[in-house]
């Protein structure tokens, strides 16, 4: 009897230390699980909407549905800055006619870099005090085939060479934004740099 118990007794403790060990092994796992699903949380939320680089921020991002060279639906900028900055590729309509001329003489795009307050106040309609001792903006226009936004992908300053790297807003599945070339617009404020040059590229 007494061989009998010590043997039950030997079986007993070494189902015991077995069952332990699974559940030591389940918390083991259980705890590089939650771990894994924080580490994913922060990984996700790091992704979300980030912080340019050289506080930029965008500050006008649109485009013109009105041909009119100086379009009347859209004030923003001032008459003599749309007169002087059309685009090439552009369709426009033809002052005091409903014709419309394929613009292919003028530049496929314009970019002004903006430092000081009277070069503001001449583009721009909005009155706005701007810090330029420490700000400078960056006026972008070019030609589209839809009316999506666009959005930052990167910012980049090397060599004295600042890059702006940017693409188009995702269209919805299945449906068709398509239209008559027309002129797209980006303005950004940020940190004034020592430059001698601004590129901005579009990613397609």
């Amino acid at each position: 009897m007494y061989r009998a118990d010590r043997r039950n007794r030997g079986r007993i403790a070494r189902a015991r230390s077995f069952v332990k060990g699974v559940i030591m092994r389940i918390k083991s796992k259980r705890f590089w699980a939650i771990g894994l699903l924080i580490v994913m949380g922060i990984g996700l939320w790091g992704c979300g909407d980030r912080a340019l680089p050289f506080h930029a921020e965008i500050i006008g991002n649109g485009t013109v549905s009105d041909r009119a060279i100086v379009p009347q639906s859209l004030g923003y900028f001032t008459d003599s800055f749309w007169k002087d900055n059309t685009i090439g590729g552009v369709e426009y309509l033809i002052e005091t006619s409903e014709e419309v001329f394929y613009d292919d003489v003028s530049p496929t795009y314009r970019l002004h870099i903006v430092t000081d307050q009277e070069l503001y106040d001449s583009i721009f309609i909005e009155a706005r005090e701007i810090d330029f001792e420490n700000t400078m903006l960056l006026v972008y226009m070019c030609g589209t085939i839809n009316n999506r936004l666009s959005v930052i992908n990167s910012i980049k300053c090397q060599d004295k060479i600042l890059s702006v790297n940017f693409t188009q807003e995702k269209g919805k599945p299945g449906y068709k934004d398509t239209c008559a070339p027309k002129r797209r617009f980006l303005v950004l404020k940020m940190d004034k740099l020592d430059i001698e040059e601004v590129v901005f590229v579009e990613t397609r």
